[in-house]
């Protein structure tokens, strides 16, 4: 069964548009947006790069599309003078958007959500707005189907931004600027088991490293490496609900980047809740398949995912007894 038909009424959860200088594709994100007509949006684009007038152009023209929908609220946008690249971009306007907003979605230009993914992130963000073990949703999945199990979503210490919605309590606990003592926190804890695991431990080593050694410019790492170090979960979608359209030469990340995507499939209604405890089988797919840790040194056994698993869930039902 698919989802009620949200297009009646304005969607009443805030959504940040993250825009740059890709019109073709922002159309798309509009688009399937303005579907949910919400009652409260905002747009951010980063700035044109020194000399570049064809940015300029290209950021007029996206600025252009926002205007060009017909929304029953007047969208707020935010505009750089000057090009503040991935990093500095998106995170500087996640800061504007929780200055004005306890929850949120959020979308960068080139994925396309479909109708499905805003009533889906709209009902755990409630579900879950006041338990801090859980600190963002994702609508995007590539795990294969038989990874998946009965419930419409699973747990990983994983947040995959490719669509994705959090709390302001999560953001304000952000940090662009890793702390100094974060790479402690990587070396054990009730969920990581990064003491069992080498290879895992020396990839979150690399990423600290990558970080402070300013050789990439992005957000979404540190935002990982800081869910790690504290062992918060997200809440990601058993099926795919979001496209990303932005591979390519006009990406920023993801130029030769393999495509590791399923095709948006459909929910099932009303929604299957599960308990809040780390599903290790599916993350241990993701070292494999998207992050290429070494299959044999980085996978579980069998008996241990089960019995990790089973843990974790004891874990999460006796502190759901305890409050």
């Amino acid at each position: 069964m698919k989802a009620q038909d949200t297009s009646r009424s304005s969607f009443d959860v805030p959504i940040l548009v993250l825009a740059f200088n890709r019109p073709d594709h922002l159309r798309h994100v509009l688009e399937a947006v303005r579907a949910v007509d919400p009652q409260s949006l905002y747009v951010a684009f980063d700035g044109p790069r020194r000399g570049n007038q064809e940015d300029q152009t290209l950021i007029d023209e996206c600025v252009a599309l926002v205007h060009q929908q017909a929304w029953s609220n007047k969208p707020k946008l935010l505009r750089r003078e000057v090009n503040l690249g991935c990093g500095q971009a998106v995170s500087s306007a996640l800061d504007w958007f929780f200055g004005q907003e306890a929850v949120g979605i959020i979308l960068e230009d080139d994925i396309v959500p479909t109708p499905e993914f805003f009533p889906f992130c709209r009902e755990l963000l409630m579900r879950f707005e006041s338990d801090e073990r859980v600190c963002a949703i994702s609508g995007w999945n590539a795990w294969p189907d038989g990874i998946r199990e009965k419930q419409s979503y699973r747990f990983s210490e994983f947040t995959p931004v490719w669509g994705w919605a959090t709390w302001a309590r999560s953001w304000r606990r952000y940090q662009f600027t890793l702390a100094p003592n974060v790479d402690r926190h990587l070396k054990g804890g009730d969920k990581s088991g990064f003491d069992t695991r080498r290879a895992v431990r020396e990839f979150w080593t690399r990423a600290i490293r990558t970080v402070e050694g300013g050789r990439v410019d992005t957000w979404a790492l540190q935002w990982s490496i800081n869910q790690v170090a504290r062992g918060d979960l997200c809440a990601v979608s058993n099926r795919n609900l979001v496209q990303n359209i932005g591979f390519g030469n006009a990406a920023t990340h993801t130029v030769n980047a393999p495509r590791i995507e399923l095709a948006p499939t459909d929910l099932d209604w009303p929604l299957e809740h599960s308990d809040v405890f780390w599903h290790t089988e599916a993350d241990t797919w993701i070292y494999r398949h998207q992050h290429q840790v070494s299959r044999f040194r980085a996978q579980l056994s069998p008996l241990r995912l089960r019995v990790r698993s089973a843990i974790s869930l004891f874990r999460a039902k006796l502190s759901d007894v305890r409050n």
